[in-house]
């Protein structure tokens, strides 16, 4: 019996360590996973404030990814938080939301989204401005239905 117990326990040990060591290394992947994409001429389609917005939300500990493009009245910033975070995701909005209105000084609609599909359609976008695809009426356009499409309830 304590030959069978003390493998019981010696299996117990080595699942506990390996379970430990795969938290430290997800701790050390997360900060390495940060990815920022900037908007290639922000000035030639009126970009100034997307540029300022993902440079500020940059700082924010909580996202690891923020995409943004901004018409002429509204901004749409969508952005990646990790996992552990999804649980506060109305908080981290709203301190996002109310601190760049206060840095933009500007009676903007920021509309703040953590959901995947907006994350995409704003990626797009951005990729569309930074090859010269679309005008500033049509990037625009684009904002409007991004935020229409934000605002559906899935």
């Amino acid at each position: 019996m304590s030959y069978l117990f003390r493998i019981q326990i010696f299996v117990v040990i080595a699942i506990l360590l390996l379970g430990c060591q795969s938290v430290s290394d997800n701790a050390v992947n997360e900060d390495q996973s940060r990815q920022f994409t900037n908007i290639a001429n922000p000035t030639k389609h009126g970009q100034q404030d997307t540029e300022f917005v993902i440079n500020y939300v940059k700082q924010h500990a909580d996202v690891t990814s923020v995409k943004a493009a901004n018409g002429k009245k509204d901004i749409i910033v969508a952005i990646r938080v990790p996992h552990a975070k999804r649980f506060d995701l109305v908080g981290i909005r709203k301190d996002l939301k109310n601190k760049i209105k206060n840095q933009l000084h500007d009676d903007k609609n920021v509309v703040i989204s953590t959901d995947e599909k907006i994350y995409l359609e704003v990626s797009d976008l951005q990729d569309k401005m930074n090859n010269n695809e679309l005008t500033k009426k049509q990037i625009e356009k684009e904002v409007k239905r991004i935020i229409a499409l934000s605002k559906e309830q899935t």
